[in-house]
């Protein structure tokens, strides 16, 4: 949005969201054409939405996910999509991981501000159309009350930051680090944002920089040589994609789980017993060809252990502890039933969609317990009135 109204064409495009109001950002663009000269790059789940707007997509294998974790498993390794770190949390952090694992040497960061300079009250690019408060007829930003750290600035001073947008920072230090000490791989990046210093890149003022003497880059070319030297098609259809998540691997695991807890324990101590089973289980499974299924819900499981402990520890009274901690993990069990339903949707249950799928309620209803409706996802709705003033985009800079 903000290159596009600044007259500049883009060759990539980062989405690190999954959610369809990316895609409803897209939307806006008048001309979407502007669209179709872009890369999109993404880590291994992306809105199908979003993805619609691009020709070409680059998917990294974000390993420390369910999906990333699968592909090693189903897929020959001449195949495999090369895997990614430190692409979170900000999409300025997988811009720079991306650059840095497609081995570009020379790399300048605009606008990865991760703050504000003091009180200048400018987040937002003025040529960013989706934070113009015109075009909504509110204001529109980003809450400066979250930005009350104090850190270095890039060129000096004080910067205004915040627990998000630090972690960014410090993400992007660690993904250059793990490149120059540990990749072995020549580059250098400079930092032409005013906002928060970046350990490991070389502030430099955009009025600076110099590039009379390099040769004019073929913009078209060089997406063609990305396109086709560094990706591979997956060409997964619907079989494939069924094949590959094996709902019946998933519903073995739901299946196992429940049958480990249908003989509730007695004590305390049986109960922890009971819950080293379950790790144990996962650790076993974890290893194997049903990993993907594994990591869909281990995740979840271990978060009705953490409040079932609490549970289980919150009074003297054992019975009535024990009392608590199964009341935890007849919700667990509700919650397994429900996966299984969820499971049968897949690979269609996507944010946006799953509304559809779901008939507008969360989870399922269970005795004494009716699933509550969903809210409905906001849309962008813009002032009545107000027209992009740039329906065509119009290069103005090369």
């Amino acid at each position: 949005d903000t290159l596009y109204h600044a007259g500049i064409q883009a060759d990539f495009y980062a989405a690190t969201e999954r959610t369809p109001d990316i895609a409803d950002t897209l939307d806006l663009i008048p001309d979407q054409e502007y669209l179709s000269n872009i890369l999109l790059i993404a880590g291994d789940v992306v809105h199908p939405r979003t993805a619609a707007h691009f020709r070409h997509t680059m998917l990294f294998a974000k390993l420390d996910e369910p999906f990333g974790a699968m592909l090693p498993t189903r897929l020959p390794k001449e195949q495999m999509p090369r895997g990614i770190t430190l692409m979170n949390p900000l999409v300025g952090n997988l811009g720079l991981a991306a650059a840095l694992y497609l081995r570009f040497r020379h790399i300048y960061l605009f606008g990865i501000d991760n703050g504000t300079m003091g009180d200048s009250g400018q987040f937002h690019s003025r040529y960013s159309s989706l934070y113009d408060a015109g075009k909504w007829g509110a204001a529109s930003g980003t809450n400066s009350s979250n930005l009350n750290q104090e850190v270095p600035g890039n060129f000096g001073g004080v910067a205004l930051s915040g627990g998000l947008m630090r972690t960014s920072a410090h993400n992007m230090e660690m993904v250059i680090d793990l490149f120059r000490n540990k990749e072995g791989h020549e580059f250098e990046v400079q930092n032409c944002s005013n906002g928060v210093l970046i350990k490991g890149t070389t502030p430099r003022h955009s009025e600076d920089l110099d590039f009379s003497s390099l040769p004019r880059v073929d913009h078209t070319a060089f997406r063609e040589m990305i396109a086709g030297s560094m990706l591979t098609r997956l060409g997964l259809g619907r079989p494939e994609l069924l094949d590959f998540i094996k709902v019946k691997d998933c519903k073995k695991v739901t299946g196992q789980l429940r049958l480990q807890w249908k003989k509730r324990p007695r004590t305390r101590l049986a109960f922890l017993r009971l819950m080293q089973d379950c790790a144990e289980y996962f650790d076993r499974i974890n290893n194997s060809r049903q990993r993907f299924a594994s990591y869909m819900i281990e995740g979840s499981i271990h978060t009705f252990f953490i409040l079932a402990l609490k549970g289980l520890y919150q009074d003297g009274n054992e019975q009535l502890c024990l009392r608590s901690a199964n009341a935890v993990i007849d919700r667990m069990c509700d919650f397994l039933r429900d996966a299984d339903r969820l499971l049968d949707f897949l690979p269609d249950y996507v944010i946006g969609e799953h509304q559809r799928l779901a008939k507008g309620l969360i989870g399922c209803s269970h005795e004494g317990s009716p699933a509550p409706r969903m809210p409905a996802i906001p849309t962008f709705q813009t002032r009545q009135g107000w027209q992009d003033p740039m329906q065509k985009f119009t290069k103005v800079t090369e």
